[in-house]
């Protein structure tokens, strides 16, 4: 019988949940919940939409400017961010979604070279053209780096 080490994490008492939009007007999509653990439980404390941001609007990119500030912000808290997209096969080669994640930067170095290469994985797809319209790596790029991710969720 192998034998093995678990580590002790100490959680954050301070968590958001992020429901996230690359929508033309992401402000009015992109919601926020914040919250605190306490023993076994979540208490969800406060909900609002990303709009109502400190430099926020509905207009994509400053949404999603004033979201990444947010989250920058947020040092002592944990952030779980539930992205709504898929990619095509072709350019998930990574063994785990973690792994994924933490190389994204290395694969894509801008939007621009995300968009393209969806384009060329999946040319027809309604992913393609979804990846065309969302600008995600550009906000996020700075932040992936620290990030790891859990079944789908990035946690900051």
């Amino acid at each position: 019988m192998k034998s093995f080490e678990i580590q002790s994490h100490i959680l954050p008492s301070r968590i958001y949940g992020i429901d996230f939009s690359g929508a033309k007007d992401a402000g009015k999509k992109i919601w926020v919940a914040g919250g605190r653990i306490e023993g076994n439980v979540v208490n969800i404390e406060e909900c609002w939409r990303a709009s109502e941001l400190h430099g926020a609007g509905n207009e994509r990119e400053r949404c999603l400017t004033a979201l990444r500030g947010f989250i920058a912000k947020e040092t002592d808290s944990a952030i779980g961010i539930d992205f709504p997209f898929g990619l095509p096969l072709a350019m998930v080669k990574e063994k785990s979604w973690e792994d994924f994640v933490i190389r994204f930067p290395e694969h894509y170095g801008s939007a621009g070279d995300f968009r393209e290469k969806c384009k060329k994985a999946a040319p027809d797809s309604v992913i393609a053209a979804y990846a065309t319209s969302c600008a995600l790596h550009d906000h996020f790029a700075v932040e992936i780096n620290k990030n790891y991710c859990i079944e789908g969720y990035v946690f900051v």
